[in-house]
């Protein structure tokens, strides 16, 4: 047989596989990891540790065995959790093996550098298919678009971080517009209670002073009541607009535009009012009307509004004395020591009652009487509110 060298399909010596570098991601525990591709020496392989964006190699930390087909990496201390591992071959790229002519070739030794040189070229593959490649006839370098790519990855990560600066500034705006929201809610409510109290305190004076003829009825539903229905109050009554009738549910007030409403043309009299919201059976109903006179015309009325020492004093007025009385929805704003027109009366002679939004009003604590046809507030007074005269008014003779 002729000496010289044969080639074995699949022998132990063969580098069949191309991997040359594993991944794993760190769970904070494991220390020891496997690798699958070929080394000849412990320093043909590095360490990586990285975050997806910053890598470092720790090679030298990490001790390495080696086995016929790969072997394994272990760290002195578990990379922390989500940290990612990389383990790859690193060819020296040298050649130091020495053949010389007349000598018998080992087939083994030769077969070994093939697969160092193959290891070789793998590695560069792994390298060069990681790099930024251009066209051949590009006019810029690999490296001026890869410095393209990272200036325009600053910017970006700058204008990341100004639109994050932006929406935490954003959130914190809405915070404090949302908490300033809150605050004026609540002193609107705040104050919508105290006038509401206000309000009701000055009608409760109101009626026990100048109310005559109080009527009061209670009764209990039998039935179901819906919202925007009408409830018959006959026998009693009241003048629409005066707003002198209390309806209470169950012992709870219930409030005139909110819970119910007055039906009838203003400044007459009804004995039916409108519910603004369902009512069950079972319900108790209570209403109480505080007359401001035991008649119907504006003269009684009136006559009901004044107190008795102001009613002693129509006896000294001339024969030609009558009553007046206007009501007024302001159109704009009314600034305090600005004049109001009202009736004629006789300045000084305590027989004026002016309302603000059906509360009576104190003359000399809220107003002054100027002439005998304007009086001036003495704070402001907000558009749309409603200003109520009631005068003793004097006809030339």
């Amino acid at each position: 047989m002729t000496p010289g060298f044969w080639r074995v399909e699949g022998g132990d010596m063969t580098l069949e596989s191309t991997i040359n570098k594993n991944r794993y991601i760190g769970n904070g525990v494991t220390t020891q990891f496997p690798f699958t591709f070929k080394i000849w020496k412990t320093d043909q392989i590095l360490v990586y540790v990285g975050d997806g964006t910053t890598e470092q190699e720790v090679s030298a930390q990490c001790t390495v065995s080696i086995t016929a087909s790969g072997g394994s990496v272990t760290f002195p201390t578990a990379p922390a959790s989500g940290m990612i591992i990389i383990l790859r071959r690193n060819m020296p790229y040298i050649q130091e093996d020495d053949y010389r002519n007349g000598t018998r070739f080992d087939s083994e030794e030769i077969e070994d550098r093939f697969d160092q040189d193959c290891a070789e070229r793998q590695d560069l593959r792994l390298d060069v298919g990681r790099a930024l490649k251009v066209p051949l006839t590009s006019t810029k370098t690999p490296e001026e678009y890869q410095q393209e790519f990272w200036d325009a990855y600053a910017d970006n990560q700058s204008l990341h971080d100004d639109v994050v600066s932006l929406h935490a500034d954003m959130e914190a705006e809405h915070g404090r517009i949302a908490e300033e929201r809150a605050e004026a809610l609540q002193a609107v409510q705040d104050e919508g209670d105290h006038q509401v109290q206000r309000v009701q305190g000055a009608s409760d004076v109101f009626y026990a002073e100048h109310g005559s003829a109080c009527m009061e009825m209670n009764w209990t539903l039998n039935t179901g009541v819906s919202a925007n229905a009408d409830i018959n109050i006959s026998p009693l009554w009241y003048i629409v607009g005066r707003h002198h009738m209390q309806v209470s549910v169950n012992g709870v007030r219930q409030y005139r535009t909110k819970q119910f409403d007055e039906k009838g043309t203003e400044d007459s009299r009804s004995s039916v009012y409108t519910t603004l919201v369902d009512l069950n059976a079972g319900d108790t109903i209570n209403v109480w009307i505080g007359h401001l006179a035991g008649g119907g015309t504006a003269t009684e009325e009136l006559d009901g509004l004044m107190s008795k020492e102001d009613k002693a004093k129509l006896d000294l007025l001339p024969a030609e004395t009558s009553f007046a009385r206007t009501t007024t929805v302001l159109q704009s704003a009314v600034s305090a020591g600005t004049a109001i027109v009202v009736p004629d009366h006789a300045v000084g002679q305590g027989l004026l009652l002016v309302w603000h939004n059906g509360v009576l009003c104190d003359a000399g604590a809220q107003y002054t009487d100027e002439t005998r046809t304007t009086i001036k507030f003495l704070y402001d007074v907000p558009a749309g509110d409603t200003i109520t005269a009631a005068t003793v008014a004097v006809s030339a003779s």
